[in-house]
């Protein structure tokens, strides 16, 4: 009877320590996965005169989430600008993070003479421009407008019809009209003409990325399913589409669903290891049953929370916290800049 047991421990142990090695390839996995890419913050147009200095890291900056906030001069640099003469001029920012992963944005930059009083406002923008499908352009990003009096935060009225055109969008050529107005009745209006192409994958370092997912058709709407709380198995039902991010979370989910199964079975197997211990008073045999049922059942659950614990403190250990709890990955949101989601 003893070598059964022992070859039932035995056989449980085994399959314990697989599961255990299975769970630190997947994690080593899942940090490869989700290695993080630098996102380029606060990057617009900036109006400036001419002569001024101009700086446009001043008012950006670049978050990765290995390497955290990048600075200016580092891994954050921008294209040299002279204010020497007046016009409209593009300044192309880069953010590069440790791993060479790369984030570029233009920017507009208007360089004005000295303007009169009581002017009327002038938009500036390059015309016509291409963008991206694979990220939404905001007209207003793209584009100042100024009389030299006042600012377009508090007394230029300055609009764009339609304000944007939605990541996803079907490549062709697009017409924003913009119009702006200051309280002296002054307006300027420009149709301004956006080509929007396929999208082109930045420079990265040489190892195997995956390709961008194709542009979405905005008129097709994905099914919304009901609203629900608690735990949801599939992390991406009712999105446009899911992603390798949501690939992994719904594994991580499958894994913490059998540990959670396996508790209650341990709980089952001690209720009824009591049960039948309590109901034999009189029957070694019984008696005997129900101590091998709890000792078996104890064994088990020992070993699959020892191999919880081991996986964690390896994990916690190898990424100095930065991977964050083994049994819970979480897909970072989107970081909007300028109205832009990268």
């Amino acid at each position: 009877m003893e070598s059964v047991v022992l070859a039932r421990v035995y056989a449980f142990v085994r399959a314990s320590l697989t599961v255990m090695c299975l769970a630190l390839v997947w994690g080593a996995f899942v940090q490869v996965a989700l290695a993080g890419t630098p996102s380029i913050g606060t990057a617009t147009a900036y109006i400036t005169t001419v002569g001024s200095s101009y700086s446009p890291l001043s008012d950006t900056n670049c978050f990765d989430s290995e390497d955290g906030m990048i600075p200016a001069g580092s891994g954050l640099t921008a294209t040299p600008l002279s204010t020497a003469t007046s016009g409209v001029f593009p300044v192309t920012i880069t953010c590069t993070d440790s791993d060479g992963n790369v984030d570029v944005e233009t920017i507009q930059v208007s360089v004005q003479s000295v303007a009169t009083a009581n002017t009327d406002p002038t938009i500036s923008v390059l015309n016509p421009q291409d963008h991206s499908a694979g990220t939404e352009f905001v007209a207003l990003n793209h584009a100042v407008c100024s009389d030299g009096t006042e600012t377009p935060a508090k007394d230029l009225k300055f609009t764009a019809s339609p304000p944007t055109i939605p990541a996803g969008s079907p490549t062709g050529t697009y017409s924003i009209t913009l119009y702006c107005e200051d309280t002296d009745g002054g307006f300027d209006t420009v149709d301004l003409i956006v080509n929007i192409i396929p999208p082109v994958t930045a420079p990265t370092t040489p190892t195997t990325t995956t390709a961008p997912p194709p542009p979405t058709n905005p008129t097709t709407a994905a099914p919304v399913p009901p609203t629900t709380t608690g735990f949801q198995l599939v992390p991406c039902w009712g999105d446009t589409e899911c992603t390798i991010c949501d690939l992994v979370v719904l594994t991580q989910n499958l894994i913490n669903w059998f540990v959670f199964m396996v508790s209650i079975v341990a709980a089952l197997l001690f209720t009824n290891a009591g049960i039948l211990y309590v109901t034999s008073p009189g029957n070694p045999g019984n008696i005997g049953r129900a101590h091998r049922i709890f000792l078996n059942t104890l064994v088990g659950l020992l070993i699959v929370i020892a191999a919880w614990l081991g996986i964690n403190i390896v994990f916690k250990s190898a990424y100095s916290g930065a991977f964050g709890p083994w049994n819970e990955i979480l897909c970072t949101s989107s970081t909007v800049v300028g109205g832009v989601v990268k």
